[in-house]
């Protein structure tokens, strides 16, 4: 119960921040670099732990609070890793 409420205070805190924009796309930028280089390591990370579907629930919310020039630029971005992600676990 207490994980809700923190993800719902960090989300409320996020939405009123006046450059909110900018850090919702450097959260979503940083979990895509985190995905990235944990899927590339060879090894299981030890800080490793799978994402909660609450805080994928969050990510999204997140998300679509963005512009779609924003949107896009993420999309693009999640593309990316994914195909630096396959070349890289092919090797």
């Amino acid at each position: 119960m207490i994980l809700f409420r923190s993800l719902a205070v960090l989300v409320q805190v996020l939405l009123l921040r006046p450059d909110k924009d900018v850090v919702v796309v450097q959260i979503l930028k940083r979990v895509l670099d985190t995905f990235s280089i944990d899927i590339g390591s060879k090894t299981t990370p030890l800080s490793y732990a799978d994402l909660a579907v609450e805080h994928a629930q969050t990510l999204v919310f997140l998300f679509h609070t963005l512009s779609l020039m924003q949107k896009k630029g993420i999309l693009i971005e999640t593309a990316n890793t994914i195909i630096k992600v396959r070349y890289a676990v092919e090797m």
